[in-house]
């Protein structure tokens, strides 16, 4: 029997400007779900958001305080193992809405693969091209719901809420200009 590589389709990418946008929420959350106490995690909290920028243009023109909302200290030995965190909870989220729908590359032994990460990079793996336009658009939409990949109304079609309102918008849409719908990624 001859051995044939298996054809596959793979997206390279990157969460850009990770650390900036992290929201401050959903470290809350993914280190809730890590075990982490609440006391430590009000403690980081109440530090980041203590932490002021300003802006300087030039010797003379300067911003005010600019108060932190998201992004972790850079510098802080501790913000990669944040970042890690709360990625796994959103990386968790996708790979549960891979195996629904059957995305990724399915091995001898019964696993499956469709997402590698490492940092703020990304690989998502897929087997036609169809396949892999549609984990793209979930997996920028993930991302989007804490910060991440931030989406514009027309960037995907999708509108700010629910993946569930985003299929429905798209159906709607599809049906207006007369087009039949593509299947749309369910959470």
């Amino acid at each position: 029997m001859e051995w044939r590589a298996p054809h596959l389709y793979v997206m390279d990418g990157d969460i850009k400007k990770a650390y900036d946008f992290v929201s401050h929420k959903a470290f809350a959350e993914a280190a809730r779900e890590k075990g982490i106490s609440e006391i430590l995690i009000l403690a980081w909290l109440r530090e980041w958001r203590n932490m002021k920028s300003i802006v300087r243009l030039d010797a003379e023109a300067t911003s005010g305080d600019v108060e932190r909302t998201r992004s972790l200290p850079l510098g802080d030995p501790a913000a990669p193992n944040h970042f890690n965190n709360t990625l796994a909870i959103l990386a968790v989220k996708f790979t549960i809405l891979c195996r629904r729908r059957k995305w990724g590359k399915e091995l001898i032994d019964g696993t499956w693969v469709d997402t590698i990460l490492f940092a703020d990079s990304y690989w998502l793996v897929a087997t036609n091209h169809k396949m892999l336009e549609n984990m793209t658009e979930a997996w920028l939409y993930i991302l989007s719901e804490v910060g991440w990949g931030r989406l514009r109304k027309n960037s995907l079609g999708a509108p700010r809420g629910t993946m569930e309102e985003w299929h429905t918008s798209r159906v709607a849409r599809s049906a207006r200009s007369g087009r039949t719908p593509r299947q749309a990624p369910k959470c």
